[in-house]
């Protein structure tokens, strides 16, 4: 009994280490490499293995025992009854199928687990391998990822040709915005430069200007100098030839009256006394009388009114005693005689009631002949 226990344990034995040792001969090197790398694993697998068929040829040991205690099948089974199947050879078969199973899966394990060194980062176990649908996804997954990978690519090379365009356009701009500074700077000095030249000629022809304005303001004054010095001899000049023609006039009638018998002494040195009078009034007030004429209502006295702003002529007409029975109610008329082309500075330099003929109270004569006096030689501004 023992001896055949023995044997069946190392029949399963054999059975395992034939199936294990049987392999494939078409198996490339790739799947030797790969089963040598995974022999650890699978000899633990193999123990695992041995172990339950152990197990399975002791529980065989023990029926087989139960089998001996009963009464041999032989005496039992009658002729009409089906033979029965040995046990042993039904334990030995399931065992030793049992075992070429765990070597197939272990072969099959050992030929499906890639290569260490040739496993890629984020590969997918087995049994994912073997799911269609995570299968599916991993596909899916993987061609999104490539879609993203060149999306980002393409968006990557975009960029950096933008990237680059802008820099080409802003260093363009740059330059060009440095070429017109310069160029805009270097006007600017030009025009800096000539700006400069301009102020200095500029300077000097101020200092020019101001100094030939001095030269006229000198001139100017010795203008007005030799114009006042040439009035004054003008009217010097007038009123010389004035008392020369008042004169003249005085001689004349002094020559008449020298025809008159030597009784008329008396009246010849009265109008010489009244002459020398006059020539005395003309000197300090500048007023000569040329003539009288006298009529039956009114006197007309032809005068002559010298001074540094000129000479006026003119008449003035005054109402005698006999016309009046007053000197208050008595007037005076006066008459300028002006000629345009003759007095036209004096025209302008008179006050206006002197250019045209006015009548005033005769106690007003003395006021009268202060404007005209004031008028004639006050200097003017």
């Amino acid at each position: 009994m023992e001896g055949t226990e023995d044997a069946s344990v190392v029949a399963v034995k054999e059975t395992k280490t034939k199936a294990t040792r049987k392999a494939p001969a078409g198996r490339s090197k790739t799947t030797q490499e790969t089963a040598t790398n995974t022999s650890h694993g699978a000899e633990e697998r193999a123990s695992n293995a041995s172990a339950l068929s152990v197990h399975a040829a002791k529980e065989k040991v023990a029926s087989r025992r139960h089998a001996k205690s009963l009464p041999s099948p032989e005496k039992i089974i009658m002729e009409t009854q089906v033979p029965v199947i040995d046990v042993d050879e039904e334990i030995t078969q399931t065992s030793s199928r049992i075992a070429l199973s765990a070597a197939r899966r272990q072969s099959l394990s050992r030929v499906r687990q890639p290569s260490v060194q040739h496993r890629r980062a984020g590969s997918v176990s087995d049994t994912e391998r073997s799911d269609p649908t995570l299968r599916r996804k991993l596909g899916e997954i993987t061609k999104k990822y490539e879609n993203l990978n060149v999306k980002y690519q393409d968006l990557r090379e975009i960029g950096l040709k933008e990237a680059e365009r802008n820099f080409e356009r802003l260093r363009k701009q740059t330059e060009e915005k440095s070429a017109a500074s310069d160029k805009l700077i270097a006007s600017l000095k030009a025009e800096i430069a000539s700006q400069s030249s301009l102020a200095k000629e500029s300077r000097s022809l101020k200092k020019k200007v101001e100094s030939q304005l001095e030269e006229m303001g000198n001139l100017k004054a010795q203008v007005d100098q030799l114009k006042a010095s040439l009035d004054e001899a003008q009217t010097q000049n007038k009123t010389l030839s004035t008392k020369l023609s008042a004169n003249r006039g005085t001689a004349a009638s002094g020559d008449n009256t020298s025809s008159k018998p030597q009784g008329s002494n008396i009246g010849v040195n009265g109008g010489q006394a009244a002459q020398l009078k006059e020539d005395l009034y003309s000197d300090l007030t500048g007023l000569i009388v040329r003539g009288v004429k006298r009529e039956a209502e009114d006197d007309t006295f032809d005068c002559i009114q010298t001074g540094r702003n000129g000479t006026l002529h003119f008449k003035l007409t005054a109402v005698n005693e006999k016309a009046t029975e007053s000197y208050e109610e008595a007037h005076c008329q006066y008459i300028p005689q002006l000629d345009p082309s003759r007095d036209k500075a004096l025209m302008e330099i008179l006050p206006d009631y002197l250019v045209d003929e006015i009548s005033f109270p005769r106690p007003q004569a003395a006021k009268f002949y202060a404007r005209v006096f004031k008028a004639l030689t006050e200097k003017l501004e």
